[in-house]
């Protein structure tokens, strides 16, 4: 019987030369991530950078959310989705401070088999 846990996971990359970084969450097989809240930290920024994530792939018919200011920030857009087993979730950075550690977290609650 299906049960429901807690989701907390996260992914960091390190921005490039140009401050653009990407990161990519996927729930496992038989996993359905559901009532999640995306938050995003950046280890600098004295540019602000920019904050982007998609359900699928990364395409603007695939936006979901995003903020001028990448650091500290949250969305609550993912909370009344269903991220089926294999759907990636995918973080896009942009005009970051190159080499600064950028993170993603998801939390929320993801249903087992």
């Amino acid at each position: 019987m299906p049960r429901d846990l807690p989701l907390d996971t996260s992914a960091t990359v390190t921005l490039d030369g140009s401050g653009k970084g990407t990161v990519i969450l996927v729930p496992n097989v038989g996993q359905r991530w559901k009532d999640c809240l995306v938050s995003v930290a950046v280890s600098s920024s004295n540019n602000v950078p920019e904050f982007r994530f998609y359900k699928g792939n990364v395409a603007q018919s695939s936006l979901v959310d995003g903020t001028f200011t990448g650091n500290l920030n949250s969305s609550d857009a993912l909370h009344n989705v269903v991220i089926p087993p294999g759907v990636p979730v995918i973080g896009v950075w942009a005009n970051g401070d190159p080499g600064a550690s950028a993170t993603m977290s998801i939390r929320g609650m993801v249903t087992v088999p």
